[in-house]
């Protein structure tokens, strides 16, 4: 499923520094190697809860493995750092790409909230298949 028209978008102003920068869209048959890490630490069949989660839909990957999805069990976008925690979340709204503002810490350290914008471009080789 095609989220968005945009093939990049932009994290700028986190306070949590490894989520800023271009984000390159990716197929929904790649999983983020922190959200595959976050499930064998935790003892969850990673295709199963990608599936559960992401719903077969096209995501957002960083070179540095921070990724943003679109989680179908809140309806919120998310900011996950590379290792897979996630830091920021934003309502979907029924909006089918991450939204510029609306953003909230989900940890106390998270510093300032990001903004997101979109741009046509070259995706980030991050997980490109």
């Amino acid at each position: 499923m095609q989220l968005s028209r945009a093939m990049v978008v932009t994290v700028a102003g986190a306070g949590w520094g490894s989520v800023n920068g271009p984000y390159g869209l990716q197929s929904a048959a790649v999983v983020p190697k922190g959200f595959a890490s976050v499930c064998v630490s935790q003892g969850w069949d990673t295709a199963q809860m990608w599936q559960k989660l992401n719903s077969g839909r096209e995501w957002f990957g960083h070179d540095n493995g921070a990724y943003i999805y679109l989680n179908s069990a809140d309806d919120n976008w998310w900011i996950d750092e590379p290792a897979g925690a996630g830091i920021y979340v934003a309502p979907a709204k029924g909006v089918l790409s991450p939204p510029r503002s609306g953003w909230r810490a989900l940890r106390q350290d998270a510093g300032d909230l990001p903004t997101v914008s979109e741009a046509d471009g070259d995706a980030p080789a991050a997980e490109r298949s």
